[in-house]
Parts: structure tokens; sequence; C-alpha cells
């Protein structure tokens, strides 16, 4: 009797949708990275990001702490995100006995039911597990001709040529009057913070 009562429960469950091992994705995609998607991030890292996206309490953003590294990740995958656009990396370190790409179709955060804050703990582990030395793993270099507001500047040094190498990145937000860069970028140590104008 206990398996007839079970196997009408496990039919009903599955006429009504339930899947006990459902997979959510962060988000949807359901657009691809182009040449016409990357000219419109320029324009968005333009026009959107602010030097208080991290705290003017307006996006999910708001509120994250943040390195030089997160900043970009993070302004990178809401883009992503608000444009149904993938997002995809290197695994981070930790992920990488079980996979080498850690991307936007990801399970990990299943048990989020609020897509928002499901993005939002998507971009925490992300802060978490990456910095500069990802960002020289995801990104490729661009012509001169090609730099626009969007454009990473990852820059490495050692003091007086000795020791362990340093490591920084920016975001261009664009030009000013005279044509000159303008670069955003957060620091050390990791909280939250507007981010600084160089």
């Amino acid at each position: 009797m206990k398996k007839k009562w079970l196997s009408v429960l496990v039919t009903i469950l599955l006429s009504l949708g339930y899947s006990g091992s459902a997979h959510s994705e962060v988000w949807t995609s359901n657009q691809k990275w182009d040449a016409n998607w990357e000219k419109e991030y320029a324009r968005w890292v333009n026009s959107y990001v602010t030097t208080t996206i991290f705290t003017n309490g307006r996006s999910i953003l708001s509120g994250l702490s943040t390195d030089c590294a997160d900043a970009l990740y993070a302004i990178r995958i809401l883009f992503s995100y608000e444009n149904g656009l993938p997002f995809a990396m290197s695994a981070p370190d930790v992920l990488k006995p079980k996979m080498k790409i850690f991307d936007n179709s990801t399970n990990m955060f299943d048990s989020i039911q609020d897509e928002k804050k499901r993005v939002r703990e998507f971009i925490k582990f992300v802060m978490s597990e990456a910095g500069t030395r990802n960002l020289q793993r995801d990104t490729f270099p661009v012509r001169i001709s090609n730099i626009n507001s969007g454009t990473m500047y990852l820059v490495e040094w050692r003091f007086l040529g000795m020791g362990k190498y340093n490591q920084h990145s920016y975001i261009i937000k664009g030009f000013d009057r005279d044509r000159e860069l303008v670069y955003y970028y957060s620091d050390m140590p990791i909280k939250v913070r507007n981010l600084e104008v160089n």
C-alpha cells in the first residue's frame, strides 16, 4: 500500500512540475556576446557606471565590498545579467578540480528563489574567489585604437624589481574634455566604497 501511495505522490509532483533536482541557472542567457554587445557595454559603462555604483542603493551591486578586480567582475556580471547575456570565467582555484569554466548556468545557487538575490550571491562568490590574476586569464589584449569605455587596464609591478609582483586593475570610464582617459577603480582593503577616479 505504501508503494502505491508513493507512486501516486511522485506522479502528482511530476505533473505539477516539481523536481527534487531542479536546476536553476543564476539567470537565463538569451543573447550572445558579439561586437554590437561590446559596443553597447562600452556605452553602458560610459553612461550608467558611476563612482557610487556600489554605494547608491539603486542596483544589486550596492553594499558589496570590493577591491580592484572585484569591482570589474561585478560590473561585467551586472551588465550581462541585465541584458540576458552569458557570463563565464576560468573556474576559480577552489572549483578547478570540478570544472574549467564557471558561468551563470551553475546550479550552485539553486536554493535562492529570488533571481536578484541569486545574482547577488553569484557576484559575491566570484568576488571572493577571483582577483586580478584571474582577470589576466579571462581577458585578452586589445589594440590601442579599440580602447574605449569598459576596457580593463591591468598593471603588474615589483618594488625595486624585487619580491613578489603586485597587481592592480582599472576600468576605463571614458575620456575627459582633453581626450585623456578616465579610469575608475576600487582598492584595498576590501570594503564598501565609492570607486576612485584616476
